[in-house]
């Protein structure tokens, strides 16, 4: 569904929707099929508030993003960790992002991960290889962002005329 579309105006079409189809269905044996038609419509836009709500939005496309790329490599690099490695990234990273509304993946961290929750991702996840390290961050932030309860938006950058080579992300209102 378009995440463009204001929510009052689906919801009043929804509700115009519901309207003629009483009028259609206005007998004793059409009610359990309103019933089933009214359930329908109001499930549709539960799922529409939902995704207003939490989403990933490119700023290139304005597409709502659902799904993690690389996923092949993603889900290898996070078998190697434990689910208790994986909550305490996640927990840190939502704390980190709590406390702004623009954030660049690779300065989240910092450059030192020792001692931090994120080793395991250099030692295990990545078998010690920084590139792959950095990816599977990377990939990790994204899936934090695709998560989180608010609306956020992504894009490459510059800072000073240089490229900033990590994704940087920021909170939109759509």
């Amino acid at each position: 569904m378009n995440s463009n579309v204001d929510q009052s105006v689906l919801y009043s079409t929804i509700q115009l929707e519901l309207f003629r189809e009483e009028e259609i269905y206005h007998c004793p044996e059409c009610e359990e099929l309103f019933a089933m038609k009214m359930i329908e419509k109001t499930i549709q836009i539960i799922v529409y508030v939902l995704m207003e709500v939490k989403m990933l939005i490119s700023i290139d496309s304005g597409e709502v993003i659902d799904q993690i790329p690389h996923k092949k490599d993603y889900d290898t690099w996070i078998s190697r960790l434990t689910s208790d490695e994986l909550d305490s990234i996640f927990l840190e990273l939502n704390q980190m992002i709590d406390q702004d509304e623009i954030h660049v993946a690779g300065w989240l961290p910092g450059s030192d991960w020792t001692g931090t929750v994120f080793q395991p991702i250099y030692e295990k996840s990545a078998r010690q290889n920084f590139e792959q390290a950095a990816k599977c961050f990377g990939l990790l932030v994204w899936k934090v962002f695709m998560d989180r309860p608010e609306s956020w938006s992504f894009g490459r950058f510059e800072k000073d005329g240089v490229p900033i080579e990590s994704m940087t992300y920021f909170r939109v209102n759509p």
